[in-house]
Formats: C-alpha cells, structure tokens, sequence
C-alpha cells in the first residue's frame, strides 16, 4: 500500500471518527491506529500476492499442470466440467436506499451510544478477565484467571498434592467449581447487569409493570441479544472446562497396563531391576489400595468410585452453569419475572419457539457432556485394568484364608493317636502324621514371604496408586496364624506328651521309692521294678518320636519356649534317675525281707496263744443258763464272734505273708472251723434272745400304725422254730443254755397270738370310717395315731378278733381296688399320641393307635369287672366316672380314625383347584373339615399326653360333625363322578381315583394318556401336537402299530 492512500486515512482518523464507531475506554487512540494500519496492510499485501500467483497461472502452463487438482483459479477444467458459475452480474432490484439506511440505523446496536458502551464493557471484561476460566481446577496455565493468578502463591498445584484420596479429589473439585462459579456470579455477571442499569436507565424504561409492554418492546430485544452473546461466552467456558478436563482424565489414564510375573524368583528379580524406574507414587492421581473383602480381591476404592469422582466434575461444570440467571429478571425489577438460567441444561421437553432455540443453543454442550462422559469411562476403564490384573495376582493367593486349622487337625488326631498306640505296644507305626502336619506347616510358612514379593508396598500407576502392604500384611498374618496355629498344636501334643511320660516316670519313681511295710507290699515292689525296666524302653521309645517331631520345627526356625525346651529334654534324663532309684531299691527290699521274716514268726507265736484263749472263751459259754444276764452274754458272745472273724482274716494274711518268702502255708482252717462251729448255736441263741426282747418292747409301747404285719410275723416265727431246734440240740451239752431257748419259745409262742391283731390293723387299707366301726366295736376313744399294741391288748382286743379280721379283710379288699384303680389312672398319665408330619400340607397324622386302642380295652374290662365287685363301694364313683372316661376316649378315637381315613382321601382330591371349581359346595365343606383337623393335630401335637387331649373341649363332638359333613361330601362326589360317566360313558371303565386324577387337571389333556388303555380298546397311547391347541396327531395300538 502507498504512503499516500495510508497519509490519507492517517488525516482522517486526526480529523476523528462519527460517534458511531465506539473506542474502548482502555484503549487509548494511537493503540487503535496502528492496529488499523497493521491491518490494512496485511489485506493489501495478501490481495496482491494472490492477483500475481493467479495471473501467473492463467499464463504458465506448467505451473497449471503442477497445481491442477488444488483449483486455485478460476475456470479451471475441473469447475468447468461440474459447470459451476465463476463470474457474472447479477441484478439488484430497485430499492430506496434512504429509508433502510435509516431503519437499519433504528435497529443495530452501533446506532446506540450506550449499547456500545455496554458492549464494550463486556466484551474487554471478557477477554481481559472471565475467558480463561474453567470451572475444574487441573495443573495448566490457561486454566489460571487473574483471581486463580492471585491465589497462586496460597493454592498448592495438583501435581503437589497427588495422589488423592478420592473424597478429598472430589471434595477440591467441587470447591472449585463454586469458586470459579461464584466468580462469574458476581465479579461477571452482576457487574454487567450495573454496567447495563447504568448505561440504558436513561435510554429505556427499565421500570416497565406491563408484561404485555415488555414483551413488544425494544429493550427485550436488546436484552435478549445481550443474553445470547453472554450464552456463547458462557458456552466457551464450558466447552473449554469439559475438553480440558477430558485432556487432563487421559493424561493421568494414559499407559495404565501392568505385566505381572506369576513366578517368585523373577518378581524378585524386577524388583532389583526396576529400583531406578519405578514411577513415584506422587506421579499418579489417586490413592488406592487392595482389600480381601467377601472372599475376594477388591480395589478400594472401586473403579466406579474413581469413575465417579472423575465424572462428578462434569456435572458440577452444568450445576454452576445452571446457577447463572438470565439479565432480565434482575434489571426489569417491577416485572417479577422468573429466574431463568442463562444455560438451561433442563430444557429438553416442551414445544414452541422459545423452547426450541434454548434447546439448540445447550444441544452442542449436552453433547459435548455426554461425550466426555464416555471418554472419562473409557480412560478409567483402560486405566484400572493394570490394578485388577494387580488385583488378580493376590487373589491367587488368597485360596488359604479359609483354611481350617481346627478341621484339619481333628482330621490328624486320630493318626496321632494310633501311631502313640502303637508304639506304647512296642510296635513301629507307619508315619503320617507328621508329613501331613510339616507339608501344611510348610505350606503357610513359604506363603507368608511369598505374599511379600507379589508386588511393591505401592505400584504407581499413572491413574491410581495401588497400595498393597496392608493386604499383604493381612495375607501374611494369616498365613503365619495358620502356620503358628499348627506349629501350636504340634509343640501343645509334645508338651502333654511330654508331662504325661514325666508324671508316668515321677510315679514309677514314687512308686520305686516307696517304704513297704508288709509281705504283700514287698512282694509287688519286686515285681514292679522287675516290670519297670520294659516300661521304661516302651516310654524311651515315645520320647524318640516326641524328638524327631520337635526337630521338624526347625525347619521354620522355631523356638521352643524355655519351659518347653526344658520339658522335652527332661525327659531324656529320667531313666537314668529310675535307674538309679531301683538299683537302691533291690538293696532296701533284701533288707525289709530279713526283718519281716523275724517279725512274721514273732506274730504266728502270738496267734497260737489267742487260738487257744478262744478255746476257753468257747466253752465257758456251755455254762451259760441264766436269763436275767442275758444283756451281759450278748456282749460277751459278739465279742468272741469278732475275734473269731479277726483270727480267720489273720490266718489267711499270715498264709499269704508265708507265700512271699517262700515257705510253706500254715493250717488255721480246721482249728478256726471247729471253734466256729462250736460258737455258732451259743451266739446264734443269745443274739436271738436279746433281739427278741428289745424287739418286744418296741412292738407293744410304740406307735402301732408303724407295725409292719408281714415283717413281725416272719421275724417271730424264725425265732419260734430256731428256739425249738437249739432247744433239742443243746440239752446235752448246754442244759442251761436250753432251758433258755425253751423259755424263748415259750415268749414267741406267747407273742404269735397277737399276729392276728397286728396284721388286721397295722395296714394302710383301713381308713377313718373303718377305724370309727373299731371305736364303736371295741370301745376306746384314742385317734388311730396314738395307739400301741399294749392299750389295745389292755381294752381286750383279743376278745373281738373275728370283727377284727372281718373289718381288715373288707379294708383290703377296698385297698386293692383303689391301688387298682390309681394304677390304671397312673399308666393313662404316661400315654401320649404319637404324630407324623404329613407330606408338605403342614400338618399331622396320628400313627401308632393300635397300642392305645388295646390298652383301652384291656381296662374297660377291668374297670367293669371292678364294678361288679361287692367292695366296690366306696370308690363306686370314681370307678364309674373312670368307666365313662374311658368309654368316652374310645368312642373319640374311633371318630377320629374314621375322620383321619376320610380327610386323607378326600385331601388329594380337593387340593386341585380344579376340583374345588367345579364342586364349590363340597369344597366349602372340606374347608371347614380341614380347618378343625388342623387345628385339633396342631393342638394334639403341642400337647400329646393323652389325658390331656380327651379333655379337650367337645372333641367328639366336634369329629362326629365332622365325619357327617365328610360322608355327605364323598355322597356328592360319587354323585359328581357318575353326572361324569353318563357324560361320557367310557369313564365307566375308570375307578373313581382313576377319574379323579384326569378330573383334578382338567387344563391339561395329556393327563387322560396313563388311561387311554382302558377308556379304549387296543389303544395304547396318542402323540399330541405341540400347542395351544394340543391336537392328537398320532395314535399308537397296543402292538406298536401306528395311526395318523
């Protein structure tokens, strides 16, 4: 361009410019100008350029050639042959140029001084300070507005801060999105809606009332122009906070893959050779970690909480957007109008021009939301696949967890024991346990170091870094409990096998040092320490195996506590120390021999004197005679029968003694035998008289309802016969003596005669009213309590012996009828009904009746044969109430065995709905049966005693209605079935189960198939075709031969 054409527009913008061209406030003239100028030298200096390019083209041929296919030019062969216009005139109709020069003026925002103003305004706001905003805060110049640049010193940058725990990502996240957005609210929007309040209050009505004005008037249309331009400014923003945020999420999501080697030594292996190039964990965005939850491996948090948190972002860029209004509802004041988003992310529904624009004007946003959404799946998808391949690789090892270490060893117990068994019989066992035991030991030993090597504490990843040293440290904890666990139960089965052998090898010490203190103790302390020598070998053996398990343990490089250690080693020193014990043992028992022998002399010397004492003693019993001193023969006669007893037992200690040292029995018996049998008449005589005499007195002066007739009877008739006897066998040789069992016999004679009264009276069968008939019979007036044989002897009882034995007999017979009667009520207490779950209809049947039903009669018969007899009186009442009872309880259960047989035919057959459809009337009354049964099972087997069951209210009652409503129910079903038959004849041939069962599936034609053979001859079965409808097809004989 020329100097003089550029002088020339310098003149111009000196001379100045019309009002219309607004300036910006901060830019100052000269700024303006050479901007301009720039300008219009770049657009000369471009339309020269390209007028020499195309004119050199319209004349070089090669250069044609060159460039053909670009149709840099105009009329090129290429345009000419899809005949498109390149140049010509066209026509402009006539018009009057003044007037739409002035309404164009009346209409464009330029022919307004204030609008320019406003305009201004916000567009250098704009471009000066809101434009670089983004609503989600990432590491990125561009996303630094001027108040971010101000806070730069305070904020830390994400990069400082990473890796996040997710909550705190989200939480900072959202905090942005309300800063940036609280900025636009109010630095940006409110200083515009001023801005504009200011500039037009003066050039329109901003206080119209009238909607109807507003809406027709100029400033809504200027409003409304504002809005859209602030919505394309807004829009960018958005646009630019969502493609940022996508930018940053595959940054961080970029190279997520994970190779993880499966074998030990090779992971150890990368580890030394990846030291140098392992990524930092500050490198990665957020903080996760690996957790055994359910039995599985689990990322925590999830890859949809990561997803969540990056998506949220997203959703906070449309909630701020959403919370900035449009212009209108702040500046028209007195309008009242609603507060509208600038950006309706909301508007997808309704119909009419407004809604439609403000669809299209959010459309290309909702999109691009939508878009990133996916794009930030994706990413996350990609991103944690390398932490569940991570995760994969622990799950491998998490097979163990579950392990039941209680299980497994109740598994070995048995094992072990048999292999102690067997080595306690000196036998070699097959060894199992302990393999079995160290491989599972083994196992949980090599997992606890293994786990460790799976993978770094932490794997950084570019989107999460996986922390994985509490998991492993779980993993490990519980592979060493595990392994602990065993290691437990190995060293807990030595220890208690270890105390056992010491308490047996402390016992046989005991035992080895003991005092023996006679011939027998000595005797089996040799013999003991004889045996102890092959126990001690069998026990040495069970310590070798105890060893050989403790040894195992060091394979795992355990150690034994020093109680154990000591335990166990102890062990090996005992047989030295019983050793040592037994030998000074043997040297003790030769000693305590010689003494005893001397001692046991000295006691048989002493033995023979006491023999010949009771010889003496014996005899002086032969002059025995007087009955007043029978008190002091007592005496004198137990005590030569103890020392008899004694002397035997003596004997046989003095012959066993004998046997120890080896010499030969002493005879005591047949000295000790007849000493015996010649004592025997003398103590058996006195004994018997002293007996009878203090018997005597209790009989007559105590309390007579304590006699026991039958004991007393026994006791006084033995004494009557043995007195007899001893009385013939003594008279030569002991008269005195035998006048002694005389005068015996003559008491117990004496005595016998008030057998009669005692065994009459001195029963449980007499009652008051049998003792008032006595009262009155014999004349006394004491209560039965107390009375003795001696006051009754005294009124003279004697005298009325036959009433006496006439009352007592009559009570008896009472007696045995009531202790009958009580017997029987006593078994009913103790029968229950026994009950079993019927199929699956919850409820119950009564099984197992027929004992009840033999029991029943075998009492009816003899409770009427109690009845009939003529001591039945007294408790004829009871009897009676008995009989009814039982009859009553035989009639139920007839009634409820008819009912039971009943209800379980016909419960077949109403439980198809069918059935109870076409019989509605007996289908009510099987509910109405069914209803009581259940009930009555349910309370029979709550409370089953029998007893208790009869006594239920009205029960037969109840089961007797029932089983009427019952028949009338099978009447109406025959009724039923042949209505069926006439029908159809052929059903004739069915039985009436047979029937019902076609009938009780009356949707369902392949149900008559099983019968086919019967309803029609030679017919064996039909082929259905697959429906709806089912259609015969097929028809099959008997023979096999087929019909279509």
């Amino acid at each position: 361009m020329g100097r003089p054409t550029l002088e020339r527009v310098h003149a111009r913008v000196v001379a100045g410019l019309p009002e219309r061209v607004a300036l910006l406030d901060s830019q100052p003239a000269a700024s303006l100008l050479r901007q301009l100028t720039d300008t219009a030298i770049q657009e000369y200096m471009r339309s020269m350029k390209k007028a020499a390019l195309l004119a050199k083209l319209r004349n070089d041929p090669d250069l044609q050639s060159r460039f053909q296919g670009l149709d840099l030019y105009p009329g090129s062969k290429k345009q000419l042959e899809l005949g498109t216009v390149t140049s010509g005139n066209v026509a402009i109709p006539s018009h009057n140029f003044d007037m739409n020069r002035r309404r164009v003026s009346s209409k464009t925002y330029t022919s307004s001084p204030q609008l320019l103003a406003v305009l201004r305004r916000m567009y250098t706001g704009w471009e000066k300070t809101f434009q670089k905003l983004i609503l989600v805060q990432i590491d990125k110049d561009t996303a630094n507005s001027t108040e971010g640049q101000r806070n730069a010193t305070t904020t830390p940058s994400l990069a400082s801060q990473m890796p996040f725990r997710v909550l705190d990502f989200q939480a900072l996240q959202a905090a942005h999105a309300n800063k940036v957005a609280e900025i636009l609210l109010v630095d940006w929007r409110r200083a515009l809606v001023e801005n504009i309040i200011d500039n037009l209050q003066d050039h329109f009505d901003l206080f119209l009332s009238d909607r109807v004005s507003y809406d027709s008037s100029r400033l809504k249309r200027v409003l409304t122009g504002l809005e859209l331009r602030l919505a394309a400014q807004l829009r960018q923003v958005v646009r630019r906070s969502i493609d940022e945020w996508v930018r940053f999420v595959r940054h961080h999501a970029e190279s997520g893959n994970l190779v993880l080697p499966s074998d030990t030594q090779e992971i150890a292996r990368q580890q030394l050779a990846l030291e140098h190039t392992i990524r930092a964990p500050r490198s990665s965005l957020f903080s996760v970690h690996l957790a055994f939850v359910n039995d599985q491996v689990v990322v925590e948090p999830s890859a949809q909480d990561v997803t969540a948190a990056l998506l949220e972002p997203l959703d906070a860029i449309a909630a701020a957007v959403q919370e900035i209004d449009r212009l209108d509802c702040d500046i028209m004041g007195l309008l009242s109008l609603d507060r509208k988003p600038l950006l309706d992310f909301s508007v997808d529904s309704g119909t009419g021009r407004d809604s439609a624009s403000r669809r299209a004007v959010v459309a290309e946003c909702l999109d691009a939301l939508q878009t990133a959404k996916d794009a930030v799946c994706a990413s996350v998808d990609h991103a944690m696949q390398a932490a569940h391949a991570l995760a994969a690789q622990f799950a491998a090892y998490t097979a163990f967890v579950h392990f039941d270490a209680s299980a497994f060893l109740a598994e070995l117990q048995p094992i072990q024991q048999q292999e102690l068994q067997l080595l306690k019989q000196d036998k070699t066992p097959e060894d199992q346990y302990l393999p079995r035991l160290c491989a599972q030991i083994r196992r949980f030993h090599e997992l606890a170091f293994r786990v460790d090597v799976i993978a770094f504490d932490f794997v950084a990843l570019p989107l999460v870094c996986v922390h994985t040293s509490a998991l492993k440290k779980q993993l490990r904890a519980r592979s060493l409990e595990l392994r602990d666990t065993l290691i437990s139960s190995l060293v807990r089965d030595a220890r208690a096998q270890n105390l056992a052998i010491t308490a047996r090898y402390a016992a046989i010490l005991a035992r080895i040092n003991e005092k023996p203190t006679n011939e027998a103790q000595l005797a089996r302390l040799k013999q003991f320490v004889s045996e102890s020598k092959a126990v001690i070998a069998g026990i040495q053996r069970e310590v070798a195996a105890i060893h050989v398990r403790l040894d195992a343990l060091n394979e795992f490089s355990h150690k034994l506590s020093a109680e154990d250690f000591t335990l166990a080693h102890s062990t090996k020193e005992w047989p030295l120390k019983v050793a040592h014990a037994a030998d000074s043992c043997d040297s003790a028992l030769e000693e305590d021999k010689v003494r005893m022998m001397d001692r046991l002399a000295l006691e048989k010397e002493a033995f023979e004197l006491d023999l010949e004492h009771f010889e003496g003693d014996v005899r002086a019993f032969t002059r025995y005679g007087e009955v007043e001193h029978t008190d002091k023969y007592v005496e004198q006669a137990v005590t030569l029968f103890d020392a008899l007893q004694d002397a035997r037992a003596k004997a046989q200690d003095f012959n066993a003694r004998e046997a120890v040292f080896g010499f030969p029995p002493t005879e005591y018996t047949p000295l000790l035998a007849k000493l015996e049998g010649d004592f025997a008449p003398y103590y058996k005589l006195w004994t018997m008289s002293s007996e009878f005499h203090s018997s005597r007195q209790t009989w007559l002066n105590g309390s007579f309802l304590e006699l026991k007739g039958g004991a007393i009877e026994a006791l006084v008739t033995e004494w009557w016969k043995a007195s007899y006897k001893l009385s013939k066998s003594l008279v030569d040789d002991a008269p005195g003596s035998a006048e002694v069992a005389l005068i015996l016999r003559e008491r117990t004679e004496e005595f016998k005669a008030y057998l009669p009264v005692i065994q009459s009276l001195a029963s449980p069968a007499l009652q008051e009213r049998h003792w008032e008939k006595l009262r009155h019979t014999i004349g006394f007036e004491e209560a039965e309590e107390e009375l003795t044989l001696q006051l009754l002897l005294d009124r003279g009882i004697t005298q009325h012996l036959e009433t006496i034995q006439e009352i007592g007999t009559f009570a008896e017979k009472e007696y045995l009828l009531q202790k009958s009667l009580s017997a029987m009520i006593a078994e009913w207490e103790k029968v229950e009904f026994q009950t079993a779950a019927y199929r699956e209809t919850g409820t119950y049947l009564l099984r197992s009746t027929d004992e009840i039903v033999a029991l029943l009669d075998d009492h009816l018969v003899k409770t009427q044969t109690m009845r009939g007899s003529p001591y039945i009186k007294s408790i004829e009442k009871d009897c009676k109430a008995w009989e009814k009872k039982l009859q009553y309880s035989q009639q139920l259960l007839d009634e409820w065995m008819a009912c039971q047989r009943t209800w379980l035919y016909l419960e077949a057959i109403f439980s198809s709905e069918d059935i109870m459809r076409q019989m509605p009337t007996e289908a009510r009354r099987f509910a109405s049966v069914d209803a009581l049964w259940r009930k009555s099972m349910e309370d029979t087997v709550a409370e089953p005693a029998f007893l208790t069951v009869i006594a239920m209210d009205k029960l037969l009652a109840k089961f007797q209605r029932a089983n009427e409503k019952l028949d009338e129910i099978q009447k109406g079903l025959n009724d039923y079935l042949e209505m069926k038959r006439l029908h159809f004849p052929r059903f004739f041939f069915l039985s009436n189960d047979e029937l019902l069962e076609i009938l009780s599936q009356t949707k369902e034609p392949r149900a008559v198939q099983p019968h086919l053979g019967k309803c029609f001859e030679g017919v064996f079965n039909v082929t259905f075709q697959d429906g709806p409808p089912l259609l015969i097809t097929e028809m099959r004989s008997a023979e096999g031969k087929l019909y279509r």
